[in-house]
């Protein structure tokens, strides 16, 4: 009975290894005397061995024997007498006698299922250990080449490119930064820059960036660095600022508009200020004042401007200019006669009536590439004209300084007025007296006082031109595309021009009639190369009779058709002599003959009017006298006809 029930327990107990073996890791060999004991995890390395402990719940001595049914793996004889594991050499198939645990190493180069037998006092005990075996994969080493895209300057984004590695899957970076410091090269990681970009700070300026990426872990391995860029620069330079603006001066300095960003240069000298003053200037001296954008910590210096052009006082006129306020208004006065216009976004009203001679400094509005100076809404109150500019109005003038006389009289002598008409005594001048300035848009001038026919005359010239075209109102100038028109406007005219030069008032001259037909006698507008008052000699082709038409020969004659017109003023000197009338008929009256002054002359001129008149006077009473005597000898042929 006891062989029975031992044999039947050795029977069960096998048969619970045959059913479940698959699925256990601790084995009960017979009789409940031997269990194997799994020590480490069942995840094995390559070349690691597993150990495992055969336990015995007693000291009585048992026969094992060890067997890999598989024969894929390797038993290692090792300190069998402990539960330490350290083999020395091969033990398979062997038989193990143990009195209490005792530990054996397992190991296999191959992932299975592996099949180990123990046996005992004749009875086999099968017990399956599933080992898996994963193995260390011997992984590539990643190769290629790691650059860097991107502009090395504050502010922008490097980039790590790896298009050339292989073997790196997705790799990990590591920014770094390199300098020098104590006379040595230094290499530091960039704190939290792990990413494939990294954004330049300004720490980074003046140095040197690399990365480094490593190969993902279950791709490759190895870890490869890029080259170092160059040395971080700071931002490119700004574009140039716009010119700067002046904001007062004395014959030796001048002071611009301060900026804080702005440092400023004087010509091409090279040296740059963060103040706006400059002294030490010489007196009426133009200079170029030029600014930029000054470096920062971040920031390389901005590109210059090419610098606003402006003229120091001369020693007299040091406290002859003043600026509009803070509205845009400014008044001039005696004391301040000229006003500085700088900025070009700001209207300007300017109240003139106590001065005729102001005028407009906005030289600081430099000429642009096609010689345009472009200038804010200007209004001009003066005594005598209003004037109105609008706003960015390009101002084009050859040679100009970018120095506007406001409305002042016209002082000049000689004038060419149109045929029948003559110059008033309303005559402004404005812009410049060299030069005749020309704007995009329509400028408004309005002329106080003025009624009728209106015209001007070019800066250099002495002719004068009628304008001819009316504008549709006041204030309309679209009837116009260049030139002028005008309209009157009450008592006033208003002129709509695209130029500045001299403006007046134009008068048509009075004539008389007689029974032959119109006598033009308006001598201002009438003139020859040489007048006489006797009659005309055969130079005087530019008077034809009246009647005939044909050339004056040595006789007064009456203007029908004149060719090149001209006024009385502006009769050759030489044609004057002084001490009444010459020998070869010349207009006298003159004090000098070749150097008469112009008034002098308009005087003799005045004499040569009064002595045509008297001339004419002398024709008709010869007239009268001829007619007489011949109808008295008719008278004495009839009576001495009968008397006889």
């Amino acid at each position: 009975m006891r062989f029975n029930l031992r044999f039947l327990g050795t029977i069960l107990f096998a048969l619970v290894f045959l059913v479940g073996g698959f699925f256990v890791k601790n084995a009960v060999l017979a009789n409940g005397a031997l269990i194997f004991s799994h020590v480490p995890s069942e995840n094995l390395t390559t070349g690691v061995q597993a150990n495992f402990v055969l336990q015995a719940p007693d000291t009585t001595g048992h026969t094992i024997s060890l067997s890999d049914n598989d024969a894929g793996g390797t038993f290692y004889n090792g300190a069998i007498t402990g539960n330490t594991c350290n083999h020395t050499s091969p033990l398979t198939n062997k038989t193990i006698s143990i009195n209490s645990n005792k530990a054996f190493c397992y190991s296999n180069s191959t992932p299975g299922t592996y099949t180990i037998t123990a046996s005992t006092e004749n009875i086999d005990s099968v017990s399956t250990i599933v080992i898996i075996n994963t193995q260390e994969e011997t992984l590539p080493t990643m190769e290629g080449s790691v650059t860097i895209d991107g502009t090395p300057k504050f502010g922008e984004i490097l980039t790590a490119n790896i298009s050339q590695l292989i073997n790196a899957g997705t790799p990990t970076y590591q920014w770094k930064r390199i300098y020098m410091f104590d006379n040595s090269m230094v290499e530091e990681n960039i704190p939290l820059a792990t990413n494939g970009t990294y954004l330049l700070t300004e720490t980074d300026i003046g140095k040197n960036i690399k990365v480094t990426a490593t190969a993902k872990p279950n791709i490759g391995t190895g870890s490869i660095s890029s080259d170092a860029t160059e040395n971080i620069d700071k931002l490119d330079k700004p574009d140039a600022p716009p010119l700067p603006f002046l904001a007062g001066k004395t014959s030796i300095s001048v002071t611009l508009v301060a900026n804080d960003l702005y440092e400023f240069s004087k010509d091409d000298e090279g040296t740059w200020q963060d103040s706006p003053e400059f002294t030490g200037l010489t007196a009426d001296t133009y200079y170029a004042f030029k600014s930029r954008i000054k470096e920062t910590s971040t920031t390389n210096a901005g590109a210059e401007n090419k610098g606003r052009i402006i003229k120091t006082y001369k020693d007299s006129y040091k406290d002859a200019q003043t600026v509009p306020n803070n509205e845009g208004r400014a008044t001039l006065t005696n004391e301040t006669k000229e006003l500085v216009i700088t900025d070009p976004d700001q209207a300007v009203i300017v109240d003139a009536e106590a001065v005729t001679d102001g005028a407009l400094d906005i030289s600081s509005f430099t000429p642009n590439e096609s010689g345009e100076r472009i200038v804010p809404a200007i209004t001009i109150n003066s005594s005598n004209a209003k004037v109105i500019i609008q706003p960015s109005t390009k101002i084009t003038a050859t040679g100009w300084n970018g120095t506007m006389m406001l409305p002042r009289p016209d002082t000049s002598i000689t004038n060419i007025a149109p045929v029948g008409f003559s110059v008033g005594n309303f005559k402004i001048e404005m812009g410049s007296p060299d030069v005749t300035l020309t704007f995009d848009k329509a400028v408004k001038i309005t002329l106080s006082g003025v009624t009728g026919d209106v015209g001007y005359r070019s800066a250099g010239s002495n002719d004068w031109q009628m304008i001819t075209t009316k504008c549709n109102n006041a204030d309309d100038a679209s009837n116009i595309t260049s030139g002028e028109c005008y309209f009157q406007d009450g008592v006033d005219t208003v002129i709509w021009t695209y130029h500045f030069t001299t403006f007046g008032e134009l008068k048509a001259v009075n004539t008389q009639s007689s029974s032959g037909g119109s006598i033009i006698l308006a001598m201002n507008n009438v003139a020859s190369e040489k007048i006489i008052a006797n009659g005309c000699n055969s130079n005087a082709n530019d008077l034809y009779n009246i009647y005939t038409g044909e050339p004056c020969e040595g006789k007064i004659i009456l203007a029908k058709e004149i060719k090149q017109i001209k006024t009385i003023n502006q009769i050759d000197n030489k044609n004057i002599e002084n001490g009444g009338i010459a020998n070869d008929g010349k207009v006298a009256g003159a004090a000098t003959t070749n150097n008469t002054s112009e008034n002098t002359l308009t005087a003799s001129l005045g004499n040569l009017n009064n002595i045509i008149k008297d001339s004419i006077s002398i024709w008709i009473i010869l007239l009268i006298i001829i007619f007489i005597s011949a109808g008295g000898y008719t008278t004495y042929k009839i009576l001495k006809k009968r008397i006889k």
